[in-house]
């Protein structure tokens, strides 16, 4: 006794290709079901305190005169801080030149630095990420523009941490 007859049905009563939608139609509504119906756990700190470290590049040495330790960080144009420095370090600026066989050059800027700046920040932190301000998602590699009361400059984060 042969399982799929000639016509194509198991057992001569249902249609194969009838039992395959009907498979793929109830796998469709369960994996709908358990999206819409499953509880994902979020972890949220809020009020949590962390350091953003922020690359500012070429800067020449009166702009990082008129950075101090405990200046107030803003990014552009808000009214909340972001937060208050807590180290500044100066390093030798550097671009990239290529050589005439095309392989690439570091090479010393002269007269300029790249500034990394070091901000204590109060916001929330999420699974997802770093906020600071209620909405503004921090991220490593994320470029913004920050200004403080005497300085006003492009940035690209470094790095976040929890600790300094």
């Amino acid at each position: 006794m042969m399982i799929i007859d000639k016509q194509g049905r198991i057992a001569g009563k249902v249609s194969v290709i009838d039992l395959a939608l009907l498979i793929i139609l109830l796998g469709l509504a369960a994996g709908f079901l358990y999206r819409q119906f499953s509880v994902t756990k979020t972890v949220q700190l809020a009020n949590a305190k962390f350091y953003v470290t922020l690359a500012v590049e070429p800067v020449r040495e009166y702009s990082i005169d008129a950075i101090a330790v405990e200046d107030v960080f803003y990014e552009q144009y808000a009214t909340q801080s972001m937060g208050k420095v807590v180290a500044i370090d100066k390093l030798e600026a550097k671009e990239i030149i290529k050589k005439t066989n095309g392989e690439p050059l570091y090479v010393s800027m002269e007269d300029k630095y790249r500034l990394l700046i070091t901000l204590e920040c109060s916001g929330i932190v999420r699974d997802t990420g770093y906020f600071v301000n209620g909405n503004t998602q921090l991220s490593e590699g994320s470029d913004l523009r920050v200004q403080s009361n005497k300085v006003f400059c492009a940035a690209r984060v470094e790095t976040i941490s929890e600790t300094i």
